[in-house]
């Protein structure tokens, strides 16, 4: 019933972040979980103003993220004193007043509901689990306990997958501008030239619309720049609908993989062929090895999604702008691409109704769910889907 219909032959232009399925999801937390049993326990991360932990697989491999809610920054148990302290002693500055609190979990696995539902693809996947552990932070009550023999009471909270291979965006930008004055520096300053979806110029002299920085890295290509144009804009979506209230620098992340050299396409070609030869008189069929692709591959992510889904806008000093509002790509138009596969869904009475079903399930999860709070909540997300939809 969409007002917007898709074009014909449409494809979704961005990849999965984390391409699992549910049953893969609940088969990684399993082996979080067994390796918790052998004495492999998650690892509290240092950063951040709540209690969250690295979990492992049976392996040693980092696979998750786990954010229990009793351990938020409103939590009873929040681990970092510092929050403690600046609760009880500054209360008048401390929170937000817009967002409900102990609910980061679910806004994490709601974050993730909605990037599903659009078909973003930034977000990794991310759900409601429980998970136990003598690293997480417990009462002094459950630690006698546990002394004793007593299990530890499992957690509620959120659990998201691992981003391997990415970085935020502060230390992406960072490189890439280390890299392209080091080329510079070198060679003599070279003319920066960039292209939008349509292929036209947007170099740094002819437009104000221009992707040409120095936090660029050196050398991307246009099918690379429109890689990272369009996660972009999904990143830009996302946190409009779901009003992110916390998206800095440090919160989103980019993968760039650059394209591989002549020699190792070259070294790749020989060692399938040698392969190859080594098995033209065995019984079993031979299998060619791929050599590495020749293009780049760019990946844009959002983590940390806990401070959204407000019940109202702020209203107070701090208005919580989005830290990417002011890099060069932000005033480039949406593509295309973007502007079909949203709209398609923002005017469809059918997909707001069973994503708001979707997005109650969530929410109902927790033991103090308010429904008049959630209508709030609801109305905040109504409006924020029609704007971005006059905008599109």
């Amino acid at each position: 019933d969409s007002l917007h219909p898709l074009p014909l032959n449409f494809a979704n232009a961005v990849s999965p972040v984390t391409p699992v399925s549910s049953h893969q999801f609940l088969a990684i937390v399993e082996d979080v979980r067994a390796a918790i049993a052998e004495g492999i326990y998650p690892t509290r991360i240092a950063k951040g103003s709540s209690g969250s932990y690295f979990c492992r697989n049976r392996a040693g491999e980092i696979v998750g993220v786990f954010k229990p809610k009793n351990e938020e920054p409103y939590g009873h148990l929040n681990p970092k004193w510092t929050k403690w302290a600046h609760r009880n002693c500054l209360p008048c500055c401390f929170g937000r007043s817009c967002l409900i609190p102990n609910l980061g979990y679910l806004s994490e696995a709601a974050a993730s509901y909605m990037d599903r539902r659009l078909g973003l693809n930034v977000v990794p996947r991310t759900e409601v689990v429980e998970l136990a552990s003598p690293s997480f932070f417990y009462s002094a009550r459950d630690r006698r306990a546990y002394a004793r023999g007593k299990p530890l009471p499992p957690k509620l909270g959120s659990f998201q997958l691992f981003l391997t291979g990415f970085k935020d965006a502060t230390t992406f930008f960072k490189e890439g501008y280390e890299t392209s004055t080091s080329v510079e520096s070198v060679g003599g300053a070279t003319a920066h030239e960039t292209f939008d979806s349509n292929g036209r110029s947007l170099s740094r002299s002819s437009s104000v619309l221009s992707l040409s920085s120095p936090a660029h890295p050196n050398n991307w290509s246009e099918q690379t720049q429109l890689e990272f144009q369009q996660g972009f804009e999904r990143l830009v979506v996302l946190d409009y609908l779901i009003r992110n209230t916390d998206r800095g620098m440090d919160n989103w992340m980019i993968k760039y993989t650059a394209p591989a050299t002549c020699s190792d396409v070259s070294e790749a070609s020989t060692t399938a062929s040698t392969l190859a030869r080594g098995r033209m008189s065995t019984a079993t069929p031979i299998t060619s090895v791929p050599p590495p692709s020749n293009s780049a591959s760019l990946y844009v992510a959002a983590i940390d999604n806990g401070l959204a889904f407000p019940f109202k806008h702020p209203d107070r000093w701090r208005g919580y702008p989005y830290g990417w509002a002011n890099l060069p790509i932000a005033r480039i138009p949406f593509s295309a691409s973007t502007r079909n596969q949203i709209l398609h869904f923002l005017t469809s009475h059918e997909w707001w109704r069973e994503t708001l079903a979707g997005l109650e399930r969530i929410f109902r999860i927790d033991p103090d769910f308010s429904e008049a709070m959630w209508r709030r909540q609801r109305s905040v997300i109504r409006g924020e889907g029609y704007n971005l939809a006059e905008a599109l």
